[in-house]
């Protein structure tokens, strides 16, 4: 089972991380897609699996729990989920 943010829950959470708004033009490495991790961090905190345990459709398990790591830290995570529920509870899915 894949958790799977849908385009109206990432449009409600987009202002949350810096990395969106890099240009496609900029030099450096380019950030691993944000969907993507928190894809992966929701999946472990609703299934309460290890992070070893993730599954092959997503990304790294490290990089995933260090990402997870740094908005816990800085209350990214949790504002995420509270605008999520806000999100939720204004359009619930039927």
């Amino acid at each position: 089972m894949l958790l799977k943010l849908t385009d109206e829950q990432r449009a409600c959470i987009r202002d949350h991380f810096l990395e969106e708004g890099i240009p496609p033009n900029c030099p450096g490495r380019r950030p691993v897609s944000v969907r993507e991790v928190l894809n992966a961090t929701l999946w472990i905190l609703a299934t309460g699996a290890q992070w070893r345990m993730l599954p092959q459709g997503h990304s790294n398990c490290k990089m995933v729990r260090g990402h997870f790591q740094q908005w816990r830290c800085s209350e990214v995570l949790r504002d995420v989920l509270t605008d999520l529920r806000q999100a939720h509870r204004m359009f619930p899915t039927p």
